[in-house]
């Protein structure tokens, strides 16, 4: 009987330890969630004469409205620069506290963003400073954000043509 309650132990109860334990660690670490939905933009391939490049998009499921803007009217290629997204809800009241992911990059060529850009700072009237932004090429660039705020979680993609 011992035996058998030992080799339970092993068997099924550590293994089962093992797997709440790390259930809990998951679920304490930030959201990963709100970065998981930017892995599309490789898939989104869009053709050339159907490109919305409009600086200002609904997200995809209508949760918020959301600008962009670069530092200068386009954005320069092989540089580090900042960005300023503003995020607002569909009323357009500005949206602060939200956790912003970023990913991107050139479908036609198969590669994302040469950094990683990320939010930084305090968002101020829904305004959130994204650093590391670099493009390190001319063509066509898919930006997108991925927004988790009290209304829910929503992504936007923003079209690019640089020269």
């Amino acid at each position: 009987m011992t035996l058998g309650i030992m080799r339970l132990d092993r068997t099924v109860l550590r293994p089962a330890a093992a797997v709440v334990c790390a259930i809990a660690v998951t679920a304490t670490k930030a959201s990963p969630q709100a970065c998981a939905i930017q892995q599309g933009w490789k898939k989104d391939f869009i053709p050339a004469d159907a490109r919305d490049f409009s600086r200002t998009r609904v997200t995809q499921s209508g949760l918020y409205r959301v600008s962009i803007k670069a530092p200068d009217a386009e954005p320069p290629t092989g540089k580090l620069h900042e960005w300023i997204l503003h995020v607002e809800d569909t009323t357009g009241v500005a949206v602060d506290g939200a956790t912003i992911c970023v990913d991107g990059g050139m479908p036609e060529h198969g590669h994302g963003l040469p950094t990683s850009p990320a939010m930084s700072g305090v968002p101020d009237g829904g305004d959130y400073r994204i650093d590391g932004m670099k493009f390190s090429m001319s063509g066509w660039w898919v930006v997108k954000f991925a927004i988790q705020a009290p209304a829910g979680t929503d992504s936007v993609r923003f079209n690019l043509q640089l020269r």
